[in-house]
């Protein structure tokens, strides 16, 4: 899996749409390091990417579960948490992370979006592209629900209790 790009929005100290881009790797160049100062988002990216990824698989990488709390109420008050205080002040509820990744060789866009109304909604969105066209995801069966076929197709890429071998904080 090689990550080609990510949008983040309105998540913990990116306010507004921010957007980064990755150079293809090669056989001279590999890796990519994120540097900063203290403050400047490097652990909110790198939890974005997680984030991105896993959504509320990502308990036990950029979130814990509290004693007796359970995994979706956890969630969500990570989620609140980690949503923009600027977006808060100027009454935006939406935040998204979308991460364009290679995986064999297909070009991949993962984008989960969250809306802070009443509840706090989420939509998983999937998207592939073949000979320039984008289009959804295909779900094989009718009787598979979206999201929950989508989240087992990124379990397929990386899951996420092998995540956390590959994205962890180095600080």
């Amino acid at each position: 899996m090689i990550i080609n790009s990510i949008k983040i929005k309105n998540f913990q100290t990116y306010f507004g749409d921010v957007e980064f881009e990755f150079d293809k790797p090669s056989s001279k160049k590999n890796v990519t390091l994120i540097g900063g100062l203290n403050g400047a988002g490097k652990t909110s990216f790198f939890s974005s990417i997680v984030l991105g990824l896993f959504g509320k698989n990502a308990q036990g990488i950029i979130f814990e579960r509290s004693t007796g709390e359970s995994i979706n109420d956890s969630y969500e008050s990570y989620l609140n948490e980690v949503f923009s205080n600027e977006a808060k002040k100027v009454n935006d509820i939406e935040m998204e992370i979308s991460i364009s990744i290679t995986h064999e060789g297909n070009d991949i866009k993962i984008a989960r979006k969250w809306w802070f109304d009443n509840n706090i909604d989420e939509i998983l969105e999937i998207y592939t592209e073949q000979d320039g066209m984008v289009a959804p995801l295909e779900i094989p069966k009718e009787d598979v629900e979206r999201n929950e076929y989508y989240e087992a197709y990124i379990q397929s890429i990386i899951p996420s209790q092998v995540g956390r071998f590959f994205f962890f904080d180095g600080e």
